[in-house]
Parts: structure tokens; C-alpha cells; sequence
């Protein structure tokens, strides 16, 4: 099984974790115990915005963001899935 690895600030503290394939931002975080914050997990209510500053994400469902703050590097941390 192959690995990516995430560079992610969350609350002060920057963390490098492991992501496994098809796994979201928020699943990776979740599953490494960081407590990254969400609500819907549906990409309806925008709780898990993030900012990307590096790499690429696909986001399986966004009824959030505009294509303003994605253009800025916004994403939805819940549907985000490093490419």
C-alpha cells in the first residue's frame, strides 16, 4: 500500500503524517488523533476549511466554497484527497 505524507498546521503545532490512498485530509488527521475540526463531513457546512499552500486535492463534494476561495487555495478538508 502506498503512502503520501502531510505537512498539516493544525492549533499551533505542525504535524507530518501518513495519508493513505483515497483517504481525505480530515480522515488522515482524524485517524492520526489531531482533533481537526468538523461538523457535516459532507462538504455542506464549511467547519473543516483549510488553506492548501502546497500540492493538489481533488474534493469529492463542495457546496461551500465559491470559486473565489478556491482559487485562493481554500478547501474543504472533509472532501479534499491529495492527487
Amino acid at each position: 500500500m502506498s503512502e503520501r505524507r502531510l505537512v498539516l498546521s493544525l492549533d499551533g503545532g505542525v504535524h507530518e503524517i501518513d495519508m493513505l490512498p483515497g483517504e481525505t485530509v480530515f480522515e488522515a488527521a482524524h485517524r492520526h488523533a489531531l482533533g481537526p475540526p468538523f461538523s457535516c463531513i459532507a462538504g455542506y457546512c464549511g467547519e473543516c476549511v483549510a488553506t492548501l499552500e502546497e500540492g493538489r486535492v481533488e474534493m469529492k463534494n463542495n457546496r461551500v466554497l465559491s470559486e473565489k476561495q478556491l482559487a485562493r487555495g481554500l478547501i474543504l478538508t472533509c472532501q479534499a484527497v491529495p492527487t
